[in-house]
């Protein structure tokens, strides 16, 4: 009997020293840091899809060739070629309409970097689906029906605001070329006035192309 329960202590001794080393072991071992990847971002879930271990990441082979640019210096990405800050604007609002109305608001103030912030904005988010709805237009629309073109419309109207910015900085060369390509593009496109009404881009934009030249040979003859 004394011999059994002298066992029993000693396998309880056994057992108690090897779980105490299995905790100095794991206290030992560093937890290794995670970072989340970019699922997590962009997920509606809260809880994270995946996670790298960060010495994962350090280690991953990298590209030579690859060359990294800054995200603060990396160029934005532009419809006209003009210098401007868009974070001076609010933007948060991308709607073909309001971008536009915007362009229009900002040259009524004289304020040209917010003409070219909005108006270049609106061009790079619709002016590919605004191609294509001109092609499918032949004529212009009934009344009543302007809106059912409201896309295209909104760029035309950019390409008009541009030329009325660049002609009220007497920059005629710019100005023709934008009046321009809201004629070439957008035949059919319609504005509307505030007063209460539409009218037809490319007529307006004919008529200021006419002042641009008029312009243009005063200055030579001054020359």
């Amino acid at each position: 009997m004394n011999n059994f329960f002298s066992q029993h202590k000693l396998f309880v001794f056994l057992l108690g020293f090897l779980s105490l080393s299995n905790i100095s072991c794991a206290d030992t071992k560093k937890a290794e840091p995670s970072i989340l990847t970019a699922d997590m971002a962009h997920s509606d879930n809260e809880t994270p899809i995946s996670s790298v271990p960060e010495r994962e990441i350090q280690n991953e082979p990298k590209d030579e060739n690859t060359q990294i640019i800054p995200e603060e210096v990396q160029p934005s990405v532009k419809k006209i070629d003009e210098e401007f800050n868009e974070n001076k604007y609010d933007l948060s609002d991308d709607s073909s309409w309001n971008l536009s109305v915007s362009g229009w608001e900002k040259l009524a103030e004289r304020d040209y970097e917010g003409v070219y912030v909005y108006t270049n904005k609106c061009l790079l988010m619709y002016e590919d689906q605004a191609d294509q709805m001109a092609k499918d237009v032949n004529r212009f629309p009934g009344m009543g029906h302007e809106d059912e073109y409201a896309l295209m419309n909104d760029i035309a109207a950019c390409y008009y605001v541009l030329g009325e910015a660049y002609m009220r900085q007497q920059q005629y060369d710019k100005a023709i070329k934008m009046f321009q390509i809201a004629i070439d593009k957008y035949p059919y496109a319609m504005c509307w006035d505030p007063k209460g009404w539409f009218w037809k881009i490319k007529e307006i934009a004919a008529i200021n192309i006419a002042k641009c030249e008029k312009a243009k040979l005063s200055e030579d003859v001054a020359k």
